[in-house]
């Protein structure tokens, strides 16, 4: 069975004052979901248990099954790396033994996104690794890029780094942070087998599809 791995979008073409248009809207109208108690409750917990023992901050949103999040606690000891994922069915992957620097909550991204910005902790590295790209034309407004709350993601952190096969989606989000005032570059990812760090880039990777990482800094 052939499996097709590569972005099939019925929005072929991308005009650069339509994509901003949407941050300019957003200036004008704060985001109003209310904050559901739960996730107040999860975020009460985190910040308690890093202010027991502070150190950096590795964010890695949407972590999914967690294997960039276990990848990236291997690979920085000496941070926290803290893993949300709205699903409890993927988390459920982090059961078992785990490393002491790594810290999974269930919450949605949102929610997390708008308490860690009203919270004095400091993110040294955002993630955004593979996120949806809702590639339908009709569903646009919810990529990151176009989300009301992209802005507030991207000043977490003074980088923010997302990863995805369809280079149209980096180049929008590109679009859009520089218009917040951020510098950006997109170049090829070469990820070599059995060095890929999310279960969507193994994938990636066994069937040759190219991978593009964005790198979001702020000025």
């Amino acid at each position: 069975m052939h499996l097709d791995y590569q972005i099939h979008s019925n929005q072929t073409a991308f005009d650069r004052q339509h994509t901003k248009a949407f941050q300019r809207k957003y200036r004008n109208h704060a985001f109003q979901r209310p904050l559901p108690q739960r996730s107040a409750t999860a975020f009460s917990w985190l910040y308690a248990r890093i202010q027991s023992n502070p150190r950096p901050i590795i964010l890695d949103s949407g972590c999914g099954k967690g294997m960039s999040s276990r990848f990236l606690a291997a690979r920085y000891p000496n941070h926290w790396v803290v893993a949300v994922d709205q699903s409890a069915q993927r988390l459920q992957a982090f059961t078992g033994p785990r490393a002491s620097n790594l810290l999974v909550v269930q919450d949605n991204c949102c929610d997390f996104w708008q308490q860690l910005a009203s919270s004095d902790l400091e993110i040294a590295m955002h993630m955004l690794l593979y996120p949806n790209p809702y590639p339908k034309r009709q569903h646009e407004k919810r990529r990151w890029y176009a989300h009301p709350l992209f802005s507030q993601a991207l000043h977490l952190s003074p980088l923010t780094i997302l990863r995805s096969n369809w280079l149209d989606y980096l180049e929008q989000t590109a679009i859009v942070a520089n218009q917040l005032g951020f510098h950006t570059s997109i170049q090829l990812h070469h990820t070599q087998p059995g060095e890929a760090i999310t279960h969507f880039e193994q994938k990636y990777c066994q069937h040759q599809v190219p991978v593009y990482e964005l790198r979001i800094v702020g000025l």
